[in-house]
């Protein structure tokens, strides 16, 4: 289930009911930050927890977090549901014609705003009527599958963050023909959103700091690669990567990372997704964790750092500053990433085990077909630490690798 949850790329508010597992908080219109966090439980499914973009589409986020505070979407319906596409929800009707009493401008391309997150697995966007550009309500739904046919046409305003089994377990749920006979889309038995909450919000981490800092640009080569800090991915059944990482090159990205892996949010996720000759994808965890700011050049940050072989640099979607713990290790040299992706340190030992993760069998999406598992991260300390963690490194993966 781990790949399922970390597939994607992709990575998340308000009144609590009893059962809520966060606490929820009263958010005011004027108090909304870049992203809103939030969180839905869905009765006999799960919860489901996600991250709206005030910074995106404001009026979008604007509107579900009032009707959120206001209590609107507890006790609806997933009404619709298509499997390997997307599910509908929000209608307080329940029969898909309902809605909210105010209806809200479009915020995607074609009605003349500029939106480019895309409709992936995930994504969470608003549902609305096909002839008017102008008329979501209430209903939105969320992104079972990649669909990038609805990119320009429809509001995606989030995504989600953790909760994809849940996601997943919708999705599958019986259905029978709508009232129409169009499509099969209707759940036998109701599935029912117990209610949505909002958790909190925040700026996105580092844009503000950032401007307050000497500019990378005006440090030499040597002082942004000194200092490194060196790190091992231990990956089951392949072997150990140990890499140096540069704080002086992005310390927003390498900070972020070093927290992660300190927490042991990586223990026991996935590379999720393996593109032989191009990369290695993982770092999904279990848990949300917050978008920060995107350390390259086309995002007004200097990192003169290559996407060469043995690289590691920041996943994310189509928005700048959306990385968040996904990362991926270069197999071979990419230089189209170059400026657009946060490179934040290298392969100094182990590229063979990157080698190894790199050529198993994968199927649809780029997924492994059997878990590769990420055991631990683990941040190496003085050098002669260092050295005996190498060492060990080497015999392991030589082990393994036979």
């Amino acid at each position: 289930m781990k790949k399922i949850i970390a597939f994607l790329l992709l990575v998340s508010m308000l009144l609590c009911l009893p059962s809520c597992s966060k606490e929820s908080i009263d958010l005011k219109i004027e108090d909304i930050k870049d992203v809103v966090e939030i969180e839905m439980s869905v009765k006999g499914h799960g919860k489901m927890t996600l991250e709206l973009y005030h910074d995106i589409a404001p009026a979008t986020v604007e509107n579900f977090v009032k009707l959120t505070t206001e209590g609107f979407y507890d006790g609806t319906v997933f009404h619709r549901i298509m499997n390997g596409f997307m599910i509908q929800g929000g209608d307080d009707n329940g029969d898909g014609i309902g809605g909210s009493s105010e209806t809200i401008k479009g915020e995607f391309a074609s009605n003349g705003f500029k939106n480019d997150l895309s409709h992936e697995r995930g994504v969470i966007s608003m549902a609305r009527t096909s002839n008017d550009y102008n008329s979501a309500s209430s209903q939105f739904f969320i992104m079972h599958d990649d669909n990038a046919g609805l990119d320009g046409d429809y509001a995606a305003f989030g995504k989600m963050t953790d909760g994809f089994d849940t996601l997943d377990s919708i999705a599958t749920v019986p259905v029978q023909y709508n009232a129409y006979k169009t499509e099969r889309s209707v759940p036998v038995d109701e599935v029912v959103l117990e209610y949505v909450i909002i958790t909190g919000t925040y700026d996105r981490d580092g844009a503000d700091a950032a401007d307050n800092t000497e500019p990378l640009e005006t440090k030499s080569e040597e002082e942004l690669y000194a200092d490194p800090v060196n790190v091992e991915i231990s990956v089951k059944n392949h072997g150990v990567i140990t890499l140096e990482l540069y704080p002086n090159l992005a310390p927003i990205t390498v900070e972020n990372f070093l927290n992660l892996a300190k927490s042991g949010y990586y223990e026991g996720s996935v590379f999720h997704r393996v593109i032989e000759d191009f990369m290695i994808q993982g770092g999904a965890g279990d848990q949300s964790a917050k978008s920060i700011k995107g350390e390259f050049s086309s995002n007004g940050v200097y990192n003169p750092l290559k996407h060469t072989r043995g690289v590691i640099s920041m996943a994310r979607t189509e928005i700048p500053n959306s990385a968040s713990s996904q990362f991926f290790i270069c197999h071979k040299d990419s230089s189209h990433l170059d400026g657009d992706y946060a490179a934040f340190g290298k392969v100094i030992k182990g590229i063979e085990v990157v080698d190894s993760v790199a050529t198993v069998p994968t199927g649809y999406g780029d997924m492994p077909e059997e878990d590769v598992v990420i055991e631990y991260v683990k941040v190496l300390g003085e050098a002669e630490d260092t050295s005996t963690s190498d060492t060990t490194a080497d015999t392991t993966a030589s082990a393994e690798l036979k």
